[in-house]
């Protein structure tokens, strides 16, 4: 049995070869309805576009969620108990962060798409890899 993939699909694999399409799949069709809700409730679409700041990939996609979500870097400091210093090293990419820490934002943003957790966690493991850090810097 075929099955004809979405141009998100197929875009999504070049992306993130090791993810199945079927998953793939499901994460286009999770990001859809999120941008189609977006349009329905007005929201401003131009922040879910990734700007070409330096910042990690994985900075840039929690600033994303927490646009998404309607909530400043001083909510999520609030929430977390950090300072907004911390919240702003995490989306620049000047911090990594740990697995606790992305989990609770994670949550915090409303992201429940196991996929896209299981990445933004490589991701995070990848980026700490890259830098030599385990999380955050205190």
């Amino acid at each position: 049995m075929t099955t004809d993939h979405t141009p998100v699909t197929k875009t999504l694999h070049k992306l993130y070869p090791r993810l199945s399409l079927d998953d793939l799949d499901r994460l286009a069709r999770e990001i859809t309805t999120i941008l189609d809700r977006g349009v329905t409730q007005g929201w401003d679409m131009s922040t879910i576009q990734l700007s070409p700041r330096k910042s990690t990939p994985l900075g840039l996609v929690l600033k994303k969620y927490r646009e998404a979500a309607r909530l400043l870097q001083a909510d999520v400091a609030r929430e977390a108990d950090w300072s907004v210093s911390k919240v702003i090293r995490i989306e620049s990419g000047q911090s990594g962060i740990t697995p606790t820490d992305l989990r609770f934002l994670l949550d915090l943003y409303g992201v429940t798409d196991w996929v896209e957790r299981s990445r933004l966690e490589q991701l995070a493991r990848d980026d700490n890899r890259k830098t030599g850090r385990r999380g955050p810097r205190t």
